[in-house]
């Protein structure tokens, strides 16, 4: 059986149990709900669908989706068959499938061929939970960002977002959000920003860092490395346990990280239309 609501409360009150089990695998759903609770909507302020994937009077699986992206977040194989009918049934626009690898393909390809289009690989994720920290530094030092940075926090999103081809529709609200909420960090050597990072709010006992980004001519001096390091460090002295994912083809990114004390968890897919 499947259940479909649109009420977070309602879907949290239901699947919180499973999702707790292993809090860094589910940190997307997690953090989703959390912000919701918050009052916040998200990167992309869309109204989600939830689903409940039950076996025998038990939580198996969850998801949710909105007009843009379905996000399967540790949703077992096993259950794709049974719950892509249902989602391309109440949420038929998605854009973007994403999942745990083998679960995202499989059901990218079963929700195109419903709905009469293609989705094609666009991402190779990992996602990592922290081991044994190991603190990095740089020159320079880190600074929490204000309101005063929302332009320059915003071109600097706005190239990421090209960089991994996926540029955000409105980087200045992205940017004036996370700042609202103090969750956007700078490193600056010699009175110029040279790095960026964010973080997610804290949910289940784990808080996820992402993204970090540092510009071309700043690469290589270490410093989105102590950035990293600064904001694993403020996470485990709030008594949470730090994650994040990084993006597989960037085998410089996926070093930093590991020396950090990052260790893998689960590899994830994003499929897009094509």
């Amino acid at each position: 059986m499947i259940r479909v609501t649109g009420d977070a409360e309602e879907f949290k009150a239901r699947v919180g149990p499973l999702l707790l089990r292993d809090p860094v695998l589910h940190t997307v759903l997690l953090t989703h709900l959390a912000e919701r609770a918050d009052g916040n909507g998200g990167d992309d302020h869309a109204e989600p669908t939830y689903f409940s994937v039950h076996r025998g009077g038990v939580v198996a699986g969850a998801a949710m989706a909105t007009a843009r992206v379905v996000a399967l977040g540790g949703l077992p194989m096993g259950l794709v068959p049974d719950l892509v009918g249902v989602v391309a049934e109440f949420v038929p626009t998605a854009q973007m499938v994403e999942g745990l690898s083998g679960v995202a393909q499989r059901f990218s390809a079963a929700y195109a061929a419903r709905l009469g289009r293609e989705f094609s690989e666009a991402q190779a994720m990992r996602l990592y939970r922290l081991g044994k920290f190991v603190a990095h530094r740089a020159d320079g030092r880190p600074r929490l960002a204000t309101e005063g940075d929302i332009e320059l926090a915003s071109r600097l999103i706005d190239a990421f977002g090209h960089d991994v081809g996926e540029p955000l529709v409105d980087p200045e609200a992205w940017a004036r959000d996370r700042i609202d909420v103090r969750r956007l960090w700078f490193w600056e050597n010699n009175g110029r920003v040279v790095s960026m990072a964010g973080h997610r709010g804290a949910a289940a006992g784990a808080a996820r860092i992402g993204p970090v980004y540092t510009p071309v001519a700043d690469r290589g001096q270490g410093y989105g490395s102590a950035l990293t390091s600064h904001l694993t460090e403020r996470i485990l002295d709030g008594g949470m346990r730090p994650c994040l994912f990084t993006d597989l083809a960037n085998p410089t990114s996926n070093k930093i990280y590991a020396a950090i004390g990052y260790r893998a968890l689960a590899d994830f897919k994003r499929y897009k239309v094509r």
